[in-house]
C-alpha cells in the first residue's frame, strides 16, 4: 500500500463517511469556474471546525496536498486541486468573521 492509500485509510478512520471517493463527486471537485481540472484522491465534507485540524494533521503527516473549497464558483482556478491530493469542502461551515483592516475573511 502506498502512502496516499495509507493516508486515505487513516482519514476514513477519523472521519468515516465524510470522506468521499465517488467518481462523480471527485469530478465535481476537480475544477472551478475556470474549467481547468485535476482529479483529487478524495473530497472531505467538513461539518465542524475541529475536523479541519484532523484533516490537516493527517495531510501533513503523509505529505498529501490539500485544496480548500467553498462552492467552486471562482473563475481563477483557486479551488482546483492542481497537485491532486484531497479537497477540503468547507461549504457547510456557516460562520464568517470579516477583518476589513487586514482584508481577511475567516470562515467556520
Amino acid at each position: 500500500m502506498d502512502h496516499s492509500e495509507a493516508a486515505l485509510d487513516s482519514l476514513r478512520e477519523k472521519l468515516g463517511n465524510k470522506v468521499i471517493t465517488y467518481p462523480d463527486r471527485l469530478f465535481a471537485a476537480s475544477h472551478d469556474g475556470l474549467k481547468i481540472r485535476r482529479d483529487p484522491q478524495a473530497v472531505i465534507e467538513i461539518g465542524v471546525e475541529s475536523e479541519v485540524g484532523e484533516v490537516l494533521k493527517l495531510a501533513n503527516q503523509f505529505s498529501i496536498p490539500v485544496t480548500s473549497r467553498g462552492t467552486g464558483s471562482s473563475l481563477t482556478g483557486g479551488a482546483t486541486p492542481s497537485k491532486g491530493g484531497w479537497v477540503l469542502d468547507l461549504s457547510k461551515l456557516r460562520s464568517l468573521e470579516i477583518d476589513a483592516e487586514n482584508m481577511l475573511v475567516r470562515c467556520g
